[in-house]
């Protein structure tokens, strides 16, 4: 066992595994079971560690039956905007030594048709949304099986309630885990693959660089099948046991009526230039978040003079920072949300602390 590996053999009641090699979901629900793990803004919904962590262990033993006979590695693909069983997805896969593949939505058929032949899933599961898209796959993958997230006599939901969880099997930590296309800006999308210990130090990273704590309440609207929503935002704030509010994309007014909502209490927040500048969190005097703002980050540089303006202008202090291998800008004054390049809200104390400690705005 690699050195910086903790054995979870208690927990997993003798199926012995590794924070490195599994899921944090499994540690999660032994040691805060009745935490919440995740709420889904388009119902309201939400799911404890537990709960999660059940539904999660269905879907294993549901691809499990249906392709654990095709032995290790077998692919599984989700396209679908951000919700909660893309996560569940991704995941079972992973306790099941199989490979998470999540499709790009705002692809058109022929690009994603180019997907699937590169990577030869046994399963596309889809949003009721693309499910023309989804059929249209299996033209030219005819041993390709689909299905819907959901209801309904096929969907999901009416499976995982049909299927008895499963244990999970013990992984290898430099096995592949996802499969994460690129946009495919310069050519055809490329496969990257991410191990299992390629999540882990990436979430214990983000956690870092975010100050992710089992109190943070991160919010996320970045697409699940982008390296910063499915790694960076999810799996870090489930990792160390946060609770992730999920929106299904990306819409300025959500993004700030939710940043506003006292009763989600929203703590982190992941944003890129353009969509922070499209929600007027870069400018315009009523559009940004009321509350105490503590730090705020943008992807890049072409963002740093409306930041200043705007957040000087609102009596806020901004400073510079390097996130990632990118630069990022930060504004403060109290309530915790995160960007990656991040947004943090934090209560006003926090102000004076890193007053004290000598980081000052500039």
């Amino acid at each position: 066992m690699h050195t910086t590996e903790v054995d979870m053999a208690g927990f997993a009641k003798g199926n012995s595994f590794t924070l490195v090699a599994e899921d944090p979901v499994g540690y999660r629900a032994k040691v805060s079971p009745n935490a919440v793990a995740v709420r889904t803004l388009t119902d309201g919904s939400s799911l404890t560690y537990a709960a999660l962590d059940d539904r999660i262990a269905r879907c294993a033993a549901l691809l499990h039956g249906l392709f654990g006979a095709r032995g290790e590695q077998f692919r599984v693909a989700g396209l679908a905007r951000n919700c909660v069983d893309l996560l569940v997805l991704a995941f079972a896969c992973q306790r099941i030594r199989a490979v998470f593949v999540p499709l790009n939505w705002r692809l058109n058929a022929a690009e994603l048709a180019a997907i699937i032949a590169d990577c030869d899933p046994e399963l596309v599961v889809y949003e009721a949304e693309f499910e023309p898209l989804a059929k249209g796959l299996v033209d030219n993958a005819p041993r390709l099986m689909i299905f819907p997230f959901g209801g309904g006599v096929e969907g999901l939901d009416t499976r995982l309630a049909a299927t008895s969880p499963m244990p999970r099997l013990r992984g290898d930590a430099d096995q592949p885990a996802i499969l994460l296309y690129t946009s495919g800006t310069t050519g055809m999308p490329k496969g990257v693959i991410l191990t299992r210990r390629n999540l882990f130090y990436s979430a214990v990273n983000f956690s870092f660089v975010g100050e992710v704590t089992p109190g943070s309440v991160t919010f996320c609207d970045l697409p699940f099948f982008h390296t910063i929503g499915l790694v960076a935002i999810a799996r870090t704030t489930l990792m160390m046991g946060g609770t992730l509010v999920i929106s299904d994309r990306f819409v300025p007014e959500r993004t700030i009526a939710c940043l506003n909502d006292e009763a989600l209490g929203v703590t982190h927040y992941f944003a890129v230039p353009h969509p922070a500048r499209s929600a007027g969190l870069c400018s315009g005097p009523d559009a940004a978040p009321e509350g105490d703002l503590h730090r705020r980050r943008a992807a890049s540089p072409s963002a740093r003079c409306s930041l200043s303006r705007r957040w000087r202008g609102a009596g806020e202090w901004l400073r510079h920072e390097r996130g990632g291998n990118r630069d990022a800008y930060a504004a403060g004054s109290g309530r915790h949300c995160n960007a990656a390049w991040q947004y943090r809200f934090s209560r006003a104390a926090d102000r004076t602390e890193d007053l004290r400690s000598g980081r000052s705005g500039s």
